[in-house]
C-alpha cells in the first residue's frame, strides 16, 4: 500500500506504533544499529550518533531537523531481534522500541511518551511524529530492500 497524506501510525498521540512487511530484515537491523545512517532514513532526524557498537546501555546523541541536540540510551537490546532507547524530556521522556515480529517478516516501531509531562509532549509533537512514522519506516524498508 502506498503511503497517503491520511496514513497515520495507530494509537494515540501519547503511546503509537507503525508496522510495515519486510524481505530484508538482516539489513534493517543493520540500519537501526547504526545511528549515524538514522538521518538517511528518519525524514524527522538531522543527525545521530554513538561511539562503538550499539548494546544495552550504550549512549548517543539526536539531532531533530529542528530543535535540540539531545542525547539517548539504549533501555533495551535483544541482538537481531529488538531494541529501545529513550530519551529525556524536561520531566517527560520519550521512548523508541524497533521490533521484527516472531519470523522476521514484519517490525514495528512503536513511540511512546511517558512521565509526568508526557501528555503537554503527546499534544506538541504526537500529531506530527504520527504522521511522519509510516513514510519514515517506508523509506527504511526501501533502503534496506536496495542495499
Amino acid at each position: 500500500m502506498a503511503a497517503t497524506d491520511q496514513e497515520i501510525a495507530s494509537g494515540t498521540n501519547r503511546d503509537f506504533s507503525f508496522t510495515i512487511q519486510t524481505s530484508a530484515p538482516d539489513r534493517i537491523w543493520k540500519f537501526w544499529t547504526d545511528p549515524a545512517t538514522w538521518g538517511d532514513w528518519d525524514q524527522g532526524l538531522k543527525s545521530a550518533s554513538m561511539q562503538g557498537s550499539m548494546h544495552l546501555g550504550s549512549t548517543g546523541q539526536i539531532t531533530p531537523l529542528s530543535g535540540p541536540t539531545s542525547k539517548f540510551k539504549v533501555v533495551s537490546f535483544d541482538a537481531g531481534q529488538s531494541y529501545a532507547f529513550e530519551t529525556r524530556l524536561p520531566m517527560a521522556s520519550l521512548h523508541v522500541a524497533r521490533s521484527f515480529n516472531p519470523d522476521r517478516s514484519a517490525f514495528t516501531h512503536h513511540i511512546t511518551f511517558r512521565g509526568p509531562l508526557a501528555f503537554a509532549f503527546a499534544r506538541m509533537f504526537g500529531p506530527g511524529f504520527r504522521r511522519a512514522l509510516p513514510p519514515t519506516m517506508r523509506k527504511l524498508a526501501d533502503l534496506s530492500e536496495q542495499s
